[in-house]
């Protein structure tokens, strides 16, 4: 039932990808270590060196799959509270993990640890445009690093006063280190003609390996879709996940 209901709504939902400059980082570690040096972005131009892209885009966000930040390839980056790491992104909380495509397997993109380098972090898309009593669907991909603990990561995202607590079990290897992820949908009603979205860990303090996040999406939801889903099954839920097993993500 939950996948059912994921790909119905990603199936009503509009895409457009919006084109801008990129922030350009870099790292000389491997993931899951921590680096010698600590590098900012910089906010030049990603060139021919930018992150894959969501096939379908990332609906009303300006970057919502970092796709026009820096691709670091296998390596990550360290970016702190107040820095720009992809265009519209900034680190909203502390310090985070900025890694590139094939650091990890979280469908072929470039994520974020939101645990930095210590210490549970978070990151915030700047004010996009909405339209009040709209309702919307956030989607994204969510996993967990699981070279180090804690065992369960905690997330918290937020969009116009609604939010939605996850969490991520990495015992048994399911980790973003071997492939596992899931398709979550998180929806909101937009209150204000833009809106801001956040997405926080909720970790113990200096933690270093924390909830995992990609290819993040926003797409209005029509009013049919909306209809159907008040006297559909889940009616009562804003959430919906969808998960991945080990190797079918690409």
């Amino acid at each position: 039932m939950r996948s059912r209901s994921l790909r119905f709504v990603l199936a009503v939902c509009s895409a457009a990808i919006l084109l801008g400059s990129c922030a350009s980082t870099s790292s000389t570690m491997p993931p899951g270590t921590t680096p010698d040096a600590i590098h900012r972005a910089t906010g030049s131009g990603c060139g021919s060196q930018c992150c894959p892209g969501l096939p379908g885009g990332s609906g009303i966000l300006q970057d919502g799959d970092f796709s026009q930040g820096t691709d670091l390839g296998d390596k990550w980056d360290h970016v702190f509270k107040g820095d720009v790491f992809a265009p519209d992104w900034i680190v909203s909380k502390r310090n985070i993990n900025f890694y590139g495509s094939t650091a990890w397997n979280v469908d072929g993109l470039c994520s974020v640890d939101l645990d930095g380098t210590p210490g549970p972090g978070g990151i915030a898309h700047d004010l996009f445009e909405t339209k009040q009593g709209q309702q919307y669907s956030v989607t994204f991909f969510f996993s967990g690093n699981g070279a180090c603990g804690p065992t369960v990561k905690k997330m918290h995202v937020k969009a116009a006063k609604q939010s939605e607590d996850l969490t991520w079990d990495t015992s048994g290897g399911r980790t973003a280190q071997n492939g596992y992820w899931s398709e979550e949908a998180f929806q909101f009603t937009a209150s204000n003609a833009t809106t801001k979205l956040r997405f926080n860990s909720q970790d113990p303090p200096r933690s270093d390996c924390g909830p995992v996040v990609a290819g993040i999406s926003v797409n209005s939801i029509s009013p049919t879709l909306m209809r159907i889903a008040a006297i559909g099954p889940r009616a009562t839920t804003q959430h919906v996940r969808r998960e991945i097993p080990m190797g079918v993500g690409g």
